[in-house]
C-alpha cells in the first residue's frame, strides 16, 4: 500500500476518532458533575491533534499491529491531556482501563520481566 495514502487515510481516521474522544470527554464531564466547555480549542483540539499523531504514526509504522495498538493509546493520551487542561482532572475511569490494557498487551510482547528489570535497573542508577 502506498505509504502516503495510508498516512492521509489514517489521519482522517484519527480526526474522526478525535471527535469521538471529544464527545466521550463531554459525557465523562457530565458524569463527574462538571460542565463541558465549548471553547474552540476544546472542541477542535482533540480531532486535530489526533489526526496529526495518527498520520505521523502511520507514516512511521505502516499498517502493522503496533500502529493499531499505539493508536489506541494515542486516543487515551488525547483524552487525558484535553480533559486535564479543561477540568484539571485525570480520571481513574480512563487511566485504570488503559493501564490494564497496557499490562495485558505487554504480556504478549517481550518477556514480562524485561520491563521490570529495566525499571529496577533505572531506579538503582538514580
Amino acid at each position: 500500500m502506498n505509504i502516503l495514502l495510508l498516512t492521509v487515510g489514517w489521519a482522517v481516521v484519527g480526526a474522526a476518532a478525535g471527535w469521538v474522544v471529544r464527545w466521550g470527554s463531554a459525557r465523562l464531564a457530565i458524569l463527574e458533575g462538571l460542565e463541558p466547555g465549548h471553547l474552540r480549542w476544546q472542541d477542535v483540539g482533540p480531532p486535530v491533534l489526533t489526526a496529526i499523531l495518527f498520520g505521523v504514526f502511520a507514516f512511521h509504522f505502516g499498517m502493522t499491529p503496533p500502529l493499531l495498538i499505539k493508536s489506541v493509546f494515542i486516543l487515551v493520551l488525547i483524552q487525558v491531556i484535553f480533559f486535564d487542561f479543561e477540568h484539571r482532572l485525570i480520571l481513574d475511569r480512563v487511566i485504570f482501563p488503559a493501564m490494564v490494557l497496557a499490562l495485558v498487551l505487554r504480556l504478549f510482547g517481550d518477556p514480562w520481566w524485561v520491563g521490570i528489570a529495566a525499571g529496577l535497573g533505572a531506579g538503582r542508577l538514580l
